[in-house]
């Protein structure tokens, strides 16, 4: 596990250095003001608005974030050849995964709750109230996130950028099809191989929909007590034993 410590350590330097980070962070925290300034557009803004706002907005910019930081967290790294004096060094191949995973999550982490915190205080200003639930979307969010740079760590051992891509993308829309969204196509449609396709295969991909509580926060709604612990569980799984077989697939990979 010190191993990968050291890991995440040179991967979080190596991206603080990067410059799109800091552009992508003051794009965010741009658009996180926009929904103040809506008011001088004579746009009436109030606090569902702003949630709805912010919430969205955190939500595309993580995801754009977690791309730059995992489609080429691995591929660069075999490309330009600098993995191989460090794999040379008493270190597994799981443990060089684990550490740039942990690294990247380090940096998004990061850049989630400065984003989570500046929403939280735009409301405050706004309306002279906290919304705790806020940080807990924006805690799925983060989940969801990891779950995605897991699966694009895991497709890089042996995909090319562009494939990776795709594939990660298609994963992530099928993920967030609604249960409700799918019968619903299925049996308008009469479909008997579609329907089995459909409900063989999904159950097996990540449901990203699970992370997705910005309606409930946005509304007030009151969520299940052990709705919030579930989704955090279900993501560390997924992120474990995407990580697990990534680190399986890298051993037997020739390098």
């Amino acid at each position: 596990m010190n191993h990968a410590l050291v890991i995440a350590r040179l991967t979080w330097a190596e991206n603080v250095r990067r410059k799109v980070f800091y552009f992508l962070f003051f794009l965010t925290l741009l658009f996180l003001a926009g929904g103040r300034v809506l008011n001088v557009f004579g746009m009436a803004i109030n606090s569902r608005l702003l949630k709805d706002f912010g919430l969205s907005g955190i939500s595309l910019f993580a995801l754009l974030f977690t791309f730059a930081l995992f489609l080429q967290a691995l591929s660069r790294e075999i490309e330009q050849k600098t993995i191989y004096p460090i794999l040379a060094k008493p270190i597994s191949r799981l443990e060089y995964l684990w550490g740039k995973f942990l690294g990247n999550m380090a940096v998004l982490g990061v850049f989630v709750l400065v984003l989570a915190v500046t929403l939280e205080l735009m409301l405050f200003t706004l309306v002279k109230a906290w919304f705790p639930m806020v940080f807990s979307a924006v805690l799925l969010v983060y989940l969801e996130c990891g779950v995605l740079g897991a699966l694009m760590l895991l497709f890089s051992v042996y995909l090319s950028y562009p494939v990776n891509l795709s594939l990660t993308l298609l994963i992530y829309i099928i993920g967030n099809l609604s249960s409700a969204y799918i019968k619903m196509v299925i049996d308008k449609g009469n479909d008997p191989v579609l329907r089995f396709l459909v409900e063989t295969i999904k159950p097996w991909f990540p449901q990203f929909e699970l992370f997705h509580i910005k309606n409930a926060v946005v509304h007030d709604y009151i969520l299940a007590p052990q709705y919030l612990p579930l989704a955090v569980l279900y993501g560390l799984f997924y992120i474990i034993l995407l990580m697990q077989i990534a680190g399986i697939c890298f051993k037997k990979k020739e390098l």
